[in-house]
């Protein structure tokens, strides 16, 4: 199997290679994706009568169903090509030895590919892969959400149940019908199949106890000793409260060395569902086929009432077929006999029915048929699975083709859907009069520059004379309340009162044996709390901010005011700022401006801070010399010295306490300057920069139906709504573009093996 193993590997390098280009195909649709999201937003934002002027018909939720679909084709070939082995995945009704074959693959045993008669065995797909160290399993554990979703939501439905329980509490209460009779009539008519069903229903709820706890979400790994459990129905005779951890699971991946030479690329897919009765079954083991999987073998066992091609084999290959899409049932399945333990008549018989029933009397013309005994490990490989490695090295190349060539044809088609949708709007749009009256534009944003000057130039005056003013009596009042309530802390004896201080006193300066180092302590711990209770002024100064910021809108709102939305000074101030940059042309130095202006920052610490060090400084006790009393040598070590103490300490902070207000006092005049200069540059940036009248004209291009509501009608120019449908117009517009391009090209050259 060297040429094989070689010419496996070649096709999986090459698929890798190709990642890179089918990630950028996956974000550029993701790119139109996003769109179509933004189309559907901005179409939203049109008035009833621009709707009606421009008349568009734009289908966006079936626009993102096409481009849904082309990232679901796309995803298809992302899983295809990523994948680092060449997978075969083996299927069949219960007792025809599919698992069996899986065994004679791989040389496992009962214990992780469950094998029996009668009902179906296998209850969970598994992926079984050749590895060169110890065998183990990593099961990939349902949640609560996907278990009810992916398990008991399926039964609901098959059964008309209604609607399937949301939480797992609810599924374990929720009563069920105890008898066929008790079904729904839909449900009773599907004579044969609701019976098992409900069965399977009411056992999955008797046993949830046993499983409950294991609906984690997460991978956990088990030694391949004892796996059954996990990946197996319970027999028959275990009854309806049996345990069924294998509920809990979604998924297993085996790893496990198998006994073939050069199988490291090989993986071996046991796929469950086929010719089962489950509801979804068969959809949902076949669904995930067309990314995963590059050959399936279908394994039929005529024994006697099964020596013919009966419908659910029918029913098997049509989903087969569905899955095999592109590349094609023949070279997507092969058609398995088991012969084990079969009469020669009974083998004869399904030969001639899959002759003409399958193969339209033809040998091999639909699908490839191998005869054989899967029981028997050697004859298996050799007749079953070197043949299909062999033939995978050789048409694997063209299968990967087959499938590109469908997922360009597919995106092709929606690009082209949605591009129509696209252009024949665009067409519409570009019809709606765009600004052509250049001296109307012109002379209205030349008035409402003119406007805004004046409006702002008042301001200047204002806050001109306020900075020449005697002070704002306001922040004089919150200064003088703050000096008055930091007082009567001091007074009040430091937040605990004078004889909690003083007999804290005397119990460090016993420890200390001096006053030194207490002293230290608390004139810093004075000082610190003495700037943070001034704090309270920061309410002043951002009542002070945004009264600056009202006074700045006020002088712009008379000209924008159209615009705007109910908010506080700072959002409708940010939001022009936005309306400035965000115009389809943009207008970024008048954004700047905003931008400017709403930095201003008035705090008590920006503010005032620096300077109240100063009138701090008598509290700090960096100078004193901590080992030693320094000037309270002279106190006494008692009480009496505590109290002496005391009264000091609170002589210093009074002092300290008297001189911050004088500070905050003096310095409350540079709040009108600091509001006055950034008035100041933001008139100066917003009417007289370089670029100022061209972008006040670009803003008026852009807003005008909404700046003046009363005097334009809708069509007299594109308003801010239209513009917002033809930028997200010509943004799909470019972007169906760039995907244009399509899926990259993996054409691979048939391989020849000996």
């Amino acid at each position: 199997m060297g040429a094989i193993a070689d010419a496996l590997k070649s096709v999986v390098d090459h698929r890798q290679e190709q990642l890179p280009f089918i990630d950028r195909e996956l974000a550029q649709w993701g790119g139109i994706r996003r769109d179509v999201a933004r189309l559907e937003t901005a179409l939203a934002g049109l008035d009833a009568q621009q709707q009606e002027l421009l008349s568009l018909s734009i289908p966006t939720a079936d626009l993102a169903q096409l481009a849904a679909e082309a990232v679901s084709a796309l995803e298809v070939i992302r899983a295809r090509v990523g994948r680092s082995t060449v997978n075969i995945g083996v299927g069949g009704a219960a007792r025809n030895g599919k698992s069996t074959l899986l065994q004679s693959f791989t040389g496992l045993d009962d214990d992780q590919i469950p094998t029996g008669s009668g009902l179906p065995v296998t209850a969970v797909r598994s992926r079984i892969f050749d590895t060169s160290g110890a065998g183990q399993a990593h099961l990939t554990m349902h949640s609560e959400r996907s278990f009810l979703e992916n398990v008991v939501a399926p039964y609901h439905e098959a059964l008309s149940l209604g609607p399937p329980p949301v939480t797992i509490d609810a599924f374990a209460v929720m009563r069920y019908p105890q008898s066929e009779e008790d079904l729904p009539a839909e449900a009773r008519a599907k004579i044969g199949q609701t019976g098992p069903m409900r069965q399977r229903l009411v056992a999955m709820q008797a046993s949830l106890a046993s499983y409950r706890g294991l609906l984690t979400g997460e991978i956990r790994t088990e030694s391949l000793t004892g796996l059954r459990r996990w990946v197996a129905y319970p027999t028959a005779e275990a009854g309806t409260s049996a345990p069924r951890p294998y509920l809990a699971v979604r998924e297993a991946r085996i790893e496990y060395a198998f006994p073939v030479e050069d199988a490291e690329l090989l993986g071996c897919i046991d796929l469950p569902g086929l010719g089962e009765i489950e509801p979804n079954a068969e959809r949902q083991h076949v669904r995930g086929l067309a990314d995963e999987v590059d050959l399936v073998l279908l394994v039929k066992r005529p024994m006697p009432g099964n020596a013919f091609w009966a419908s659910n084999d029918g029913g098997a290959v049509t989903l087969l077929n569905e899955a095999a899409g592109a590349v094609g049932l023949r070279d997507f399945m092969f058609l398995v006999v088991n012969t084990g333990g079969c009469a020669a008549s009974d083998v004869a018989a399904v030969r001639q029915d899959i002759l003409h029933r399958v193969n339209e009397g033809v040998d091999g013309r639909r699908v490839r048929v191998i005869e054989t005994d899967v029981k028997d490990a050697v004859t298996a490989r050799r007749e079953i699975l070197e043949p299909a490695l062999a033939h995978l090295a050789t048409r694997l190349g063209a299968m990967d083709e087959a499938v590109l060539d469908d997922a360009r044809r597919l995106c092709a088609e929606k690009r082209a859907a949605i591009l129509a949708h696209v252009g024949t709007a665009l067409e519409r749009i570009r019809r709606f009069p765009i600004p052509t009256q250049t001296e109307e534009l012109v002379a209205r944003s030349d008035e409402l520059r003119v406007r805004s000057a004046r409006s702002l130039q008042v301001l200047l005056a204002e806050l001109a004379q306020e900075v020449s003013g005697t002070g704002d009596p306001e922040y004089i009042a919150e200064v003088e309340a703050a000096y008055a309530a930091v007082r009567d802390w001091v007074m009040e004896g430091f937040g605990e009162g004078e004889s909690a201080w003083c007999a804290r006193a005397v119990d460090r300066m016993r420890v200390d044996y001096g006053w030194g180092p207490f002293v230290t302590h608390e004139l810093n711990r004075i000082r610190i709390e003495i700037g943070r209770r001034f704090g309270v002024l920061d309410v002043y100064f951002d009542r002070r901010r945004q009264a600056f910021l009202n006074r700045v809108w006020s002088a712009l709102s008379e000209g924008v005011r159209p615009i705007s939305q109910a908010g506080s000074p700072d959002e409708t101030l940010r939001r022009l700022e936005r309306l400035f940059a965000e115009a389809p042309d943009p207008c970024p130095t008048l954004a700047a401006a905003v931008t400017e202006v709403l930095d201003v920052r008035l705090d008590y610490r920006s503010q005032t801070f620096p300077q109240l060090l100063q009138a701090f400084s008598v509290l700090r006790a960096e100078s004193r010399d901590p080992s030693s009393d320094g000037e309270f040598a002279g106190l006494s070590h008692d009480e009496q010295g505590a109290k002496d103490l005391y009264e000091r300490v609170q002589s210093i902070a009074r002092q300290a306490v008297y001189k911050a207000k004088g500070v905050l006092l003096a310095e409350g005049e540079s709040v009108p300057r600091l509001l006055l200069a950034y008035a100041q540059q933001f008139e100066d940036v917003l009417i007289r920069s370089g670029r100022s009248e061209a972008e006040f004209r670009r803003f008026v291009a852009a807003y005008r139906d909404e700046l003046w509501p009363d005097e334009f009608a809708a069509g007299g120019l594109a308003s801010a709504a239209v513009q917002a449908v033809r930028a997200a117009l010509g943004s799909l517009e470019s972007a169906l573009g760039a995907a244009a391009g399509g899926v990259v090209d993996l054409t691979r050259q048939e391989v020849s093996v000996p």
